[in-house]
């Protein structure tokens, strides 16, 4: 018996071009993006869906775009004969303390003590404070990432790809563990959409994705200034709390698609600041969660999860 896997974003869409161009179909990329946001993988299923596709616009006399593929599938929804397409699953995954066990922002102030950028006892003071109030729900992310890129937004593009090429090295690399790897893998093989969603800001957090092997990383964005340089400042809404569900509608948005259009949305976090994520879930899993979380966790029956004992 041989496996099927789901094939790769690139893979899919050559497949349905190729047998929209032997139907005589012109398959815009707005229809496919719509397509591949909302279904499966699955190639069967898509192969099904576009053979339907093609006699609903032969019938109507219609080009295939959004909309005609939309009362498509309104119609379908009426006619239980009608074989249903599998929705797309919509996987989210905090990073600090989820993925990793660490917080690569702390680490990141710690790792600036380390190489001399910052003084020592002061800003190692000033940085667990702030990590504390982040533990408790009461940080004032403004005044963190303020605080945070102060000792090395005025330095070099190079000195700073140095020096986080360094941090991946000696600090990230050795909290990557494979079972957080594979657990990341077994849901993009699966065909879902996967992204991760953390308050670290874009600028520590970019490479750690990259390690990851996720192109969609949704993190604090910093404000630069007409030369490129960061302000200091956060530029839109910060992934902090409610904001990560803001943030998470914005990114489902530009890509025409809306949290009701996944069968399934799974969150995996630690922290009892992901709680209005995870509520958006139907598959909330409290990953390696603190005491807070599985608290909440144990009360609603959430699946756990426990990735590094």
């Amino acid at each position: 018996v041989h496996q099927v896997h789901p094939l790769a974003e690139a893979g899919t869409r050559d497949a349905l071009h190729q047998e929209a161009r032997r139907r005589g179909i012109v398959l815009g990329d707005e229809v496919l993006d719509y397509i591949l946001a909302r279904f499966s993988r699955d190639l069967k299923s898509l192969m099904q869906l576009l053979h339907r596709l093609d006699g609903f616009a032969l019938a109507e006399k219609r080009a295939v775009t959004v909309p005609l593929l939309k009362r498509m599938l309104n119609e379908e929804q009426a006619k239980p004969s009608v074989p249903r397409m599998t929705a797309r699953n919509l996987t989210l995954f905090d990073l600090d303390g989820t993925l990793i066990p660490g917080d690569s922002d702390h680490s990141f102030g710690e790792f600036m003590v380390a190489v001399g950028w910052a003084d020592g006892d002061a800003w190692r003071r000033r940085n667990d404070e702030f990590y504390a109030t982040y533990v408790a729900g009461a940080l004032d992310v403004h005044a963190y990432v303020e605080f945070a890129t102060s000792v090395w937004r005025r330095r070099t593009a190079q000195e700073l790809a140095d020096i986080h090429a360094r941090f991946m090295r000696e600090v990230i690399q050795p909290m990557i563990h494979p079972q957080a790897l594979a657990l990341v893998r077994q849901h993009q093989d699966a065909g879902d959409l996967v992204a991760i969603v953390t308050a670290t800001n874009e600028f520590v957090t970019r490479p750690i994705a990259q390690a990851f092997g996720v192109p969609d990383l949704l993190a604090i964005e910093l404000e630069r200034d007409a030369a490129g340089a960061v302000t200091g400042a956060i530029r839109g809404v910060p992934t902090y709390q409610h904001g990560k569900v803001t943030r998470v509608g914005q990114w489902l948005q530009a890509q025409g698609a809306a949290w009701d259009d996944f069968g399934r949305v799974t969150v995996y976090s630690d922290s009892i600041n992901d709680l209005p994520l995870m509520e958006r879930a139907t598959d909330p899993v409290a990953t390696n969660p603190s005491a807070a979380l599985e608290a909440v966790a144990t009360e609603r029956g959430w699946r756990f999860l426990r990735l590094f004992e």
